[in-house]
């Protein structure tokens, strides 16, 4: 209360919050660690025990076990997972500030500020990231591919052609890196150095080159509190308590979630409590700090309940008969409404470029254009039976947003791949979806046959309007369901940009819903 002042109230509070799930669920990936678990290799044993079938002896190694033995098996394929022995509960901060003032009509208006903050979450970082900067892979690499432009042979030397380049890399790698194989020149081709020096590893082919941190490991993930995230809103409700007929509430938030452990992250869904993804960068750790994948800027929600004023005890039609009453009486017209901006998309190039492609799910793509000149794009269109949500103008004939790395620019391409070694220029997470519009009404008559009995009959209506409500990112908008993943807009794609799904509860497509229901209370 504020000096006094009945009508006014000022609230704040804070707190700190630990969050046990994840530091419980989250170790269970040690469990992939060799020695921690067994798979049978003898099924159907069902034979009698005088005629046994023959059981095989395994063949025994004497401990102890080293890396790079069991590396050895399958080179590259090795998993070990690391566990920070100062992992902590993760923490959250939350801190919020309201007003609210009685503003009449039996209603009260409340602001808002809400937030919360943390820089202890868990998530996974891979200590064996591809190395391509360190050992010289990278430019010789360059080179590798620029003598396979010039004369289609990546070892050629100054000597067979003047515009040649001495390779000093990959000669160190087992078979001179296998350079005029069709899976490396392609790899060459397309400019995915690391995904080329991850091939040389799980084929055993690295020669004297270091490309792991650790050449006895393949994977190796630790886990701590390496995951940060920033939440910040301004909240506005409104609210009418039951009177004169009439039950009102709306509110409306602005807000933005930042965080580097999003479901969108690549090993990560919306449900995964295991927390296990990796850096795009390990050096670069801020790339994958942006708008969380299940952000929404603006939401609404309206939800209003409403006696019409018709029959005993209201405004008309009040002085009718008990059977006039059973029939205008007793109607309750009800409603709820929510709109809100879709979940977050990146334009992605999630080719192996800089990291290995199971790391590159997030890679942003390259553009000059600006934030607000990307907006200016973004959109509903239709063209040719296909639903875009940008403007095709800036699409290939062949339904990319970029043309092949390599390949001439297409007229209107504004997005282009990396280059060897890059990352996108783009940040995560900055364009909002489609927006996300449902209204559900429901319309019920209470009949009451005495003082002990009534028959109520109800009708609800869900997304009464029939409104399609486009579905694009990661979570559907507003319910809180699984949705299709952050593919829309790769631009190697032959579907750049195009919407092929709506919002859907079990198949249902969210079509309007009609149902109908009678009770009988007493």
């Amino acid at each position: 209360m504020l000096f006094g002042d009945s009508g006014t109230v000022i609230r704040g509070g804070f707190s700190e919050s630990y969050i046990n799930d994840e530091f419980i669920r989250s170790p269970d990936n040690a469990l992939q660690n060799q020695g921690l678990s067994v798979t049978p290799i003898n099924f159907g044993l069902t034979s009698s025990i005088d005629n046994a079938p023959p059981i095989p002896v395994p063949a025994f190694v004497s401990p102890p076990l080293t890396f790079s033995s069991i590396n050895a098996l399958a080179p590259g394929a090795n998993v070990a997972f690391l566990i920070d022995p100062n992992m902590q509960l993760p923490r959250v901060e939350q801190y919020n500030f309201g007003i609210q003032r009685e503003i009449g009509f039996k209603s009260v208006l409340e602001i808002r500020y809400v937030g919360n903050r943390s820089h202890e979450l868990i998530r996974t970082v891979d200590l064996n990231q591809v190395d391509i900067r360190n050992n010289g892979f990278l430019p010789d690499y360059i080179r590798a591919r620029s003598n396979l432009l010039l004369t289609g042979n990546p070892a050629c030397t100054p000597l067979q052609n003047a515009g040649c380049q001495t390779l000093t890399v990959f000669p160190q790698l087992a078979n001179g890196g296998s350079l005029n194989t069709a899976a490396v020149r392609n790899l060459l081709l397309n400019g995915s150095v690391a995904d080329l020096a991850r091939r040389y590893v799980t084929l055993g082919q690295t020669g004297s080159v270091q490309i792991l941190p650790n050449p006895n490991m393949g994977i190796l993930d630790l886990l701590g509190n390496l995951g940060e995230s920033n939440y910040n809103a301004l909240q506005v409700e409104l609210r009418r308590r039951f009177s004169g007929g009439l039950l009102l509430q709306a509110n409306y938030t602005f807000q933005k979630t930042l965080d580097n452990i999003s479901p969108g992250n690549p090993g990560v869904n919306s449900e995964d409590q295991t927390r296990v993804a990796a850096f795009l960068d390990n050096q670069n750790q801020h790339l994958d700090y942006g708008r969380a994948d299940f952000d929404q800027t603006h939401v609404f929600n309206l939800n209003a309940v409403y006696d019409l004023p018709f029959g005993k005890g209201k405004s008309f039609l009040n002085d009718r008969s008990g059977a006039v009453d059973r029939l205008v009486g007793g109607w309750q017209l009800g409603g709820i409404l929510r709109i809100n901006t879709g979940t977050p998309l990146t334009i992605v190039d999630p080719r192996g470029t800089l990291n290995r492609v199971g790391r590159s799910a997030n890679q942003t793509a390259v553009t000059d254009l600006t934030n607000a000149q990307i907006s200016d794009l973004v959109g509903i269109f239709n063209q040719n039976g296909i639903v875009y949500y940008i403007n095709p103008s800036v699409i290939n004939s062949d339904g990319r947003g970029a043309a092949a790395f390599g390949q001439p620019a297409f007229p209107g391409e504004v997005f282009f791949d990396n280059g060897p070694g890059q990352f996108g220029t783009l940040a995560r997470s900055t364009i909002n979806g489609p927006m996300f519009t449902e209204l559900d009404m429901s319309l019920t008559k209470s009949i009451r046959i005495n003082e002990r009995m009534r028959f109520q009959i109800r009708a609800d209506a869900f997304n009464v309007l029939n409104h399609t409500n486009f579905l694009t990112g990661i979570l559907t908008p507003g319910l809180n369901l699984n949705g299709t993943s952050n593919t829309i807009f790769n631009v190697n794609s032959p579907t750049f940009g195009q919407i092929t799904s709506a919002n859907t509860i079990a198949g249902s497509g969210l079509n309007r819903v009609i149902q109908v229901a009678g009770r009988f209370e007493f």
